[in-house]
């Protein structure tokens, strides 16, 4: 007799801006600073590194010995930070005047020129932190509807992947030909084809889901970079995708042209990813 498994459906992006009775009773017992001064005491120390990090600091260290300049101490203790009590963080964050009082929103002029056009803004993030509460702090700002393309359970079946895939992009296609706002991540899984391209010296393959829809659309794609600051701040950085100059397409100039931003800024990439996006980069063939 086969096995039947329950596959729990979950949300994406928590653009909710009403958090759960559980998530309220935990930021009312476990205040936001307090996560953070547990965080900045415990985490640099070598024994709670060695003890409950060793593998991720072996990882970050790795990393950070490719990018000429980097100061390894301060990328490892923002990624411990960022990866570590993300639970707390997030429901900590959810409520108005903690949106305000710690996170921040760099780029909001031309986020609003590219709503006024009318033609669909496609936001392109990455697996970094603060990414789900990025919607409720763009709304705070503009009421608009934003959708988000989120993962599909590839236990349901090829089929059903398929069929999922194809849905969401289909609900793209309309909300940026509404001049809505659409939400996909830039090292994910959409698209129909993909560019080994070089990032944190390892040939990462970038889909093409974002510039399809852009190309498809015209709607205009900006880059959304986060950063956790080693006071607990999150600052979140929006910027348009320029197409690169060596493309041999609008899809494939728009696909490099993101990846060129993000090696600008790897540094801080490196600090800001999760850990098992981080993983994933690692287990691709070395930079050429």
């Amino acid at each position: 007799m086969k096995r039947i498994y329950r596959i729990f459906h979950r949300k994406p992006y928590g653009l909710s801006k009403k958090p759960k009775p559980q998530n309220r009773l935990g930021r009312l017992l476990l205040p936001y600073t307090l996560l953070i001064r547990l965080q900045r005491f415990f985490l640099p120390k070598a024994w709670v590194q060695n003890l409950f990090f060793s593998r991720k600091v072996r990882m970050i260290k790795e990393f950070s010995h490719t990018l000429p300049g980097a100061d390894t101490s301060t990328i490892l203790l923002t990624s411990l930070m960022v990866n570590t009590f993300e639970h707390w963080r997030y429901p900590a964050l959810l409520n108005a005047e903690d949106r305000n009082q710690w996170m921040k929103l760099e780029g909001l002029e031309q986020v609003e020129k590219n709503l006024n056009s009318k033609r669909g803004v496609i936001i392109v993030v990455t697996h970094a932190i603060g990414r789900h509460l990025f919607g409720s702090l763009l709304n705070a700002h503009f009421p608009v509807d934003i959708l988000p393309i989120g993962p599909v359970d590839p236990r349901k079946g090829g089929p059903h992947v398929t069929t999922s895939m194809a849905f969401q992009f289909s609900a793209a296609l309309k909300y940026l030909q509404s001049g809505g706002i659409v939400l996909i991540a830039g090292e994910g899984a959409r698209g129909q084809s993909y560019l080994e391209l070089p990032v944190l010296d390892h040939m990462f393959p970038f889909r093409s889901g974002f510039a399809e829809l852009a190309a498809r659309t015209g709607a205009i794609p900006m880059a959304l970079f986060s950063s956790l600051n080693p006071d607990g701040r999150i600052t979140f950085e929006l910027a348009d995708i320029h197409p690169s100059t060596t493309g041999t397409s609008q899809v494939d100039a728009l696909v490099r042209g993101y990846a060129d931003m993000l090696r600008q800024r790897e540094q801080q990439l490196l600090s800001s990813l999760r850990w098992g996006k981080l993983e994933q980069i690692r287990s691709f063939p070395p930079a050429k």
